[in-house]
């Protein structure tokens, strides 16, 4: 009677054998690696995304500052004077381009001012009537210049005698986590009258 074969088992190198499966302790250590492994990632992509946020918020910020400022120079190149008010809070320029489309015909006054965070605008008429009120057009917002740093600063030196102003925006979209973006720029009134009166700095509307 022929005897039955030997039933033969392959061992690894440890000892076990191919059938043993992972202990308890092997699946424990493979899920916490993998929950780290996991837990980086997706920390690593949330940075990324708020980062990404960030840099839209500051350039939405910064591009829109810097439309208002060449808003703020096409209006100069054609002023013949411009005066700061409240100690560089605000600007003030008188023009008299684009009088027929302005329905005006002594001139006009164009004003900026920084008020809540906006950078804000207004147009009247040179020889507005008393009590007359101009609404004013919001150009820009997120403008973060803190007191004692005004935004505008006409140089009224030898060299140039009131004909260029020195802008100086601060912009931030997030105060809480964004940083401050700086926007410099000197603006030239090509126009301006050395030692002309301006009609629009005397008096403003309400």
């Amino acid at each position: 009677m022929d005897e039955p074969a030997a039933v033969r088992t392959s061992s690894a190198p440890n000892g076990r054998t191919a059938e043993d499966g992972f202990t308890l302790v092997e699946v424990m250590v493979a899920s916490a690696v993998m929950m780290v492994v996991i837990g980086m990632a997706v920390t690593l992509l949330f940075s990324i995304q708020r980062g990404v946020e960030r840099q839209v918020d500051r350039q939405q910020s910064v591009d829109q500052a810097r439309l208002a400022v060449e808003q703020i120079d096409r209006e100069l190149r054609s002023a013949s004077s411009m005066s700061e008010l409240n100690g560089g809070e605000g600007l003030v320029a008188f023009t008299l381009s684009n009088q027929d489309t302005r329905e005006v015909s002594t001139g006009t006054c164009v004003e900026w001012r920084v008020s809540g965070g906006n950078l804000e605008t207004r147009i009247w008429p040179s020889d507005f009537a008393v009590g007359s009120s101009y609404p004013w057009r919001i150009v820009a917002t997120d403008i973060v210049n803190p007191a004692g740093d005004p935004i505008f600063d006409v140089d009224t030196g030898a060299l140039y005698e009131g004909r260029l102003v020195h802008v100086h925006v601060l912009v931030n979209a997030n105060n809480a986590s964004g940083r401050d973006v700086e926007l410099n720029t000197d603006l030239a009134g090509r126009n301006i009258v050395v030692g002309e009166v301006d009609p629009c700095a005397a008096s403003q509307p309400a």
